[in-house]
């Protein structure tokens, strides 16, 4: 069945889509699962017919969540798959299956105009991400993470806040929402 719902209505206050949607742009998403946040992205900031939209997802079984297992894994990805086509986005995306600390090494750096980070939310898996992934924006680019909760300090929070205090005089905090912060690349 096709999965999807609408980009949180907030992205548009830290990221202004008409910045974007005028012209081509390349986003990167960490941490895809059925293409919901893709296909917005495809409609909102990439809606630009030469926009690119690259996605990584390892659609893999993880002993830290037993709860999915590899047979939903795989249908989900069918599902991810069936989503970018009901879009009309499969020929605008590349997706990556496999783990992001493999893939994001094989990406060009300064390429990505928005990269989405909601992948693996433990700390040392979401650090890798961060910084990886920085290396991927362009200046000026914004990188959105996930699982940010200033309410409960997390450790993917503490990660979070490590990132930004090494890369402090590099980046820009545009602010915060659901659990969500928006970092620009200066």
């Amino acid at each position: 069945g096709v999965q999807t719902c609408a980009l949180p209505i907030y992205w548009y206050k830290f990221i202004n889509v008409s910045n974007y949607n005028t012209r081509p742009i390349k986003y990167l998403e960490i941490g895809t699962f059925y293409g919901a946040n893709a296909i917005s992205v495809h409609y909102t900031y990439a809606s630009h017919p030469l926009s690119k939209l690259d996605c990584i997802d390892a659609w893999t079984f993880y002993p830290e969540y037993p709860e999915v297992t590899q047979v939903q894994q795989d249908q989900i990805y069918a599902d991810y798959q069936i989503n970018l086509i009901s879009a009309g986005c499969i020929n605008k995306t590349r997706t990556f299956r496999g783990f992001s600390v493999n893939v994001l090494p094989t990406l060009m750096d300064t390429t990505y105009d928005i990269i989405y980070v909601d992948g693996n939310s433990l700390p040392t898996f979401m650090i890798e991400d961060i910084i990886l992934s920085y290396r991927k924006l362009v200046s000026g680019g914004i990188l959105v993470v996930n699982n940010y909760d200033v309410k409960a300090e997390s450790d993917s929070q503490r990660a979070i806040d490590g990132f930004i205090h090494v890369y402090k005089g590099n980046i820009t905090i545009l602010g915060v929402q659901y659990s969500q912060i928006f970092i620009r690349k200066n």
